[in-house]
């Protein structure tokens, strides 16, 4: 019994002072300067046929550096997914479940990337993987300044049961666009590579504005709020809005049933499948589990959540604003844990960021405590 208070004491001081130094490391930085958000204005028009999402990405990237950037740097996670990808997105003993119909592959591919008055800007696919997007900027671009420029990609997806991809019940819009990369000060800009292993994603917190065109018979599940829904006899466009988020994502179905409540100005929804008997009080884990890290942890600084059953290998996913379920957990106990452990993530990470690729533990460590 000793021992075992003696681990526990030594855990919660752990986690005290990791989160301590992150409060600190956060107020230092602000003393030295306002951050200022960069924002990303996204079009995506999606065709189901052949699983293809055009995007036109407008960037208003902002320097909160101490260094002149020549070049900028984004993430292209969907990648990882290609033929010959030597990241492996799930490993060898998920690749059944992963891939039930075969293998199955996807990738982004850039078409242009342009300034603002839309002269052409030179960029190469490079990484260690073709995972990263470099672009060489028109002119230098110094602290506290601002560069704007448009990137127009067409993604793949493939057919996996995964945060990007399209499965039987779901479409998953995971990571899916090309997403800046993180400088750090004496270490330059994160560019890690995919992985099998957690979730291996690092992005800054920026201001999103998305309009989404589909077939109007999908529900649409996603970051933000909806701004507005235009629909004729065949297609939807969708509006949202996202502030200060560090990605976005959404999750398109024919066969979602939802419902929904507000705790604390927060609309929580729960998107399930046509059938299930158990919206109501998925729904209800998902308002306790709000409510009670409002007490624990600080104020939801949103006015949406969204919970998402998918065809997703493991257990849950977090984004900002919306958290994907596995539609394979099929324990009462086990779903409503994943529900409440993602949910956690909405401050671990999603509010309090931490490099997730080399530094799990934080984010992690604290949602699971």
């Amino acid at each position: 019994l000793n021992k075992k208070i003696i681990v526990y004491f030594l855990v919660v001081v752990l986690i005290a002072v990791a989160t301590t130094a992150i409060i600190l490391v956060y107020r230092k930085n602000n003393q030295k300067r306002q951050i200022l958000r960069s924002s990303y204005q996204l079009n995506l028009s999606f065709d189901e046929n052949d699983h293809k999402l055009k995007g036109k990405e407008k960037i208003d990237y902002v320097n909160n550096s101490e260094n002149c950037f020549e070049y900028l740097y984004f993430h292209l996670y969907p990648n990882a997914f290609r033929q010959g990808s030597k990241a492996s997105v799930v490993s060898d003993n998920n690749i059944e479940v992963a891939y039930p119909n075969g293998l199955s592959y996807g990738e982004i591919l850039i078409l242009k990337v342009y300034s603002e008055n839309e002269s052409d800007l030179s960029f190469t696919i490079e990484g260690e993987d073709e995972n990263i997007l470099s672009v060489k900027l028109s002119q230098p671009l110094y602290p506290e300044e601002r560069c704007y420029f448009t990137i127009e990609f067409e993604t793949i997806l493939p057919n996996i049961n995964h945060r990007f991809g399209y499965g039987e019940d779901t479409i998953n819009f995971g990571n899916f666009y090309p997403v800046a990369c993180i400088y750090e000060e004496g270490k330059g800009f994160a560019k890690a590579l995919y992985h099998s292993n957690g979730d291996p994603f690092y992005s800054e917190c920026s201001n999103y504005e998305v309009e989404i065109e589909c077939d109007k018979n999908f529900v649409i599940a996603s970051s933000g709020v909806e701004i507005s829904n235009l629909q004729d006899d065949t297609k939807q466009i969708a509006k949202y809005e996202a502030k200060n988020v560090r990605d976005f994502a959404f999750v398109l179905s024919k066969n979602f049933s939802q419902v929904s409540s507000e705790v604390d100005g927060v609309k929580v929804t729960y998107y399930g499948y046509e059938g299930d008997t158990n919206l109501e009080n998925c729904l209800k884990v998902s308002v306790d589990a709000l409510a009670t890290f409002n007490d624990m942890f600080g104020k939801y600084p949103y006015k949406t959540l969204s919970v998402v059953k998918s065809n997703f290998i493991h257990g849950g996913m977090e984004y900002p604003n919306i958290v994907l379920i596995s539609d394979k957990i099929d324990d009462y106990k086990d779903l409503n844990y994943v529900i409440v452990h993602e949910i956690a993530h909405q401050w671990w990470y999603g509010l309090i960021g931490n490099d997730q690729y080399n530094d799990a533990w934080i984010d992690e460590g604290l949602a699971e405590f």
